[in-house]
């Protein structure tokens, strides 16, 4: 979907103008620009541009956050790894160059083929591609090497979340009530985690954006191809499993009633025991971190964010892994 816009603008409301398209367009062999669509909807981060040119469709995605050649070389490096497995993936198309990436008025440029498919809808099929392609996902890049990290972590580590919660503090926009109610969820999730045994918990490059509107599907309801590979790093895969999961539970707060991440669940594989035992745990980190990627990018919608993230919290703060089944009527 495309997002009517008079003018263009990154994140931070700055102008994208058309001769810096065409300019794009001559970087990375695409030919001359014939049409602008505009913006597409979603990718709250990045602003991606869907465009024609004489040789085909295009998307091009200005980076809203700074990358270096070495952390976007080992991104590809990975999708080449995953590619070379089958799984739905396009790498960047490489400019005059030959790099995967163009710096334009001190924004990053990536450019990519475009690619037809449709957007999660919520159907059966398109739950279970995505947690088969995830599965595959974390057994391809199972011993693909550690990398750069990502300029903005979205992974829930303790450290990661006690970083937010700093941040939140600093920003000075939340009432003391407000911020001491965010402090107590915050010492609730961290101190039983600690208590958790973590340690074998399975490590592979993980995704650390899953959610199901982070790939477009075939008709049939299989992955065409999956999105967003700015977060990817090595990391406990139980991470991406939580995060694609929490995404579909937020759909809904009425936990009991929710089938469809139960359905991703039961078409991932076999999870460890140390896996089961901590996922609805690693659940209610997933909602603590959205809590404080809210409060920095959707303010004025922070107190729903806030209700429905803090439901789910509790809801999974007290729950076992088996309750997932017994709650479930698929």
């Amino acid at each position: 979907m495309i997002k009517k816009q008079s003018t263009l603008t990154d994140r931070w409301g700055k102008n994208i103008s058309s001769a810096e398209i065409q300019w794009i367009c001559k970087k990375h062999y695409l030919g001359k620009c014939r049409k602008i669509y505009g913006r597409l909807s979603g990718g709250l981060s990045n602003a991606v541009i869907l465009i024609k040119t004489e040789k085909g469709k295009y998307v091009i995605r200005f980076f809203s956050f700074p990358a270096s050649k070495e952390r976007l070389d080992y991104i590809q490096e990975a999708i080449i790894t995953l590619k070379k497995a089958s799984l739905p993936v396009i790498s960047a198309i490489k400019n005059d160059n030959g790099e995967n990436f163009s710096v334009i008025n001190n924004r990053t440029v990536q450019v990519f083929p475009y690619i037809e498919g449709s957007v999660f809808q919520y159907k059966p099929e398109q739950i279970k591609s995505s947690a088969k392609i995830q599965n595959d996902f974390h057994n391809a890049l199972r011993s693909f090497k550690k990398g750069p990290l990502p300029t903005d972590s979205i992974y829930p580590t303790n450290e990661n979340l006690e970083k937010r919660v700093q941040r939140l503090y600093k920003c000075g926009t939340f009432s003391s009530s407000e911020f001491k109610k965010i402090e107590s969820l915050h010492s609730m999730i961290i101190k039983h985690w600690q208590n958790e045994n973590t340690s074998n918990l399975a490590k592979t490059i993980i995704h650390d954006d899953w959610h199901l509107w982070n790939s477009l599907y075939h008709q049939d309801g299989s992955v065409a191809v999956i999105l967003d590979f700015d977060h990817l790093q090595h990391g406990e895969r139980i991470y991406d499993i939580a995060f694609a999961m929490y995404s579909l539970y937020k759909i809904n707060t009425d936990c009991k009633s929710n089938q469809m991440p139960i359905l991703f669940l039961k078409q991932y594989e076999e999870l460890l025991p140390d896996e089961k035992n901590i996922l609805p745990l690693a659940i209610a980190k997933v909602c603590l971190y959205n809590i404080y990627w809210c409060a920095e990018c959707l303010r004025n919608e922070f107190d729903r964010h806030m209700k429905k993230n803090e439901i789910l919290m509790h809801y999974f703060y007290d729950m076992d892994y088996d309750d997932f089944f017994n709650l479930s009527h698929i």
